[in-house]
């Protein structure tokens, strides 16, 4: 993750908000990534439009928001499905938070999977800058 990136994660935490992405596998059309500021999407969002009865992609919140759920995405792609991969944390969904404590920014990951009948969950963290 770029320094700018973590820098704005960083300052919207340490001013009470809460920064959240969830991801659940859709099969065909990929990963379905939807990220959560306050509780709130930003960025697109595959969203269906009942004006022009279709699904699309609709930007959520401002272009600041909007640039911000950018850059987590393409970061999910280039190190936390990898990262899960290697940890062995292979879910069918997941819900993360960032969170920041004694300047130590980590992501909380917690998955969901479901296989032949049987159900589970796994967990973990992934420290993003300083030491944990």
């Amino acid at each position: 993750m770029n320094q700018p990136t973590v820098l704005q994660i960083k300052n919207i935490l340490e001013t009470g908000h809460s920064l959240t992405f969830t991801s659940e596998s859709s099969g065909q059309g990929g990963e379905k990534v939807i990220i959560q500021l306050n509780e709130k999407p930003i960025g697109e969002v595959y969203t269906w439009d009942s004006d022009e009865r279709m699904h699309r992609n609709i930007v959520h919140g401002n272009d600041v928001e909007a640039r911000l759920a950018a850059e987590i995405k393409e970061w999910m792609y280039e190190a936390f499905f990898p990262y899960v991969v290697r940890r062995d944390i292979i879910c069918d969904s997941y819900r993360c938070e960032f969170e920041i404590d004694e300047g130590v920014l980590t992501l909380g990951i917690s998955g969901e999977w479901s296989f032949d009948g049987a159900q589970g969950s796994e967990g973990g963290m992934m420290v993003l800058e300083g030491e944990g």
